[in-house]
């Protein structure tokens, strides 16, 4: 998809639905996933040329696990000048260590109650989790 493209079914869904008015405050909620990104972009390019003058900002909610890097997201913001706020929680620590819950698809059945994010760089998985994966 091109990016005029892009911009003009933003555009379109915006108007139809009368999603924003002047002087509005729009915050993005950021994974780090296309789609998240991809919305933020659009909304950056399209405050450049929509009649209603709108602020933008991008949020991203940190659960805590070790190497999240969000360098790529900090950049991306500051050149497409959005401000950027990460909010900070305890949820991994709370739900791998105190709960002792596992992100095994096997759930219940799975031995793993582990917290494998402090050690592995990888995706927060059980060993049986990855064992399926690969």
């Amino acid at each position: 998809m091109k990016l005029q493209q892009l911009y003009s079914y933003v555009r379109q869904a915006i108007d139809d639905y009368q999603m924003i008015a002047d002087g509005d405050r729009i915050a993005v909620g950021i994974s780090g996933g296309k789609d998240s990104l991809t919305l933020l972009y659009a909304l950056s390019g399209l405050r450049r040329f929509y009649p209603k003058k709108f602020e933008l900002a991008a949020l991203t909610v940190d659960l805590g696990f070790d190497h999240y890097d969000l360098s790529e997201i900090r950049q991306l913001c500051k050149t497409l000048d959005v401000e950027y706020h990460v909010i900070k929680t305890k949820i991994g620590e709370i739900v791998f260590e105190e709960r002792k819950e596992s992100l095994c698809q096997t759930k219940k059945s799975c031995p793993c109650k582990v917290a494998p994010w402090k050690t592995n760089p990888g995706p927060a998985m059980c060993k049986n989790a990855k064992r399926r994966i690969k």
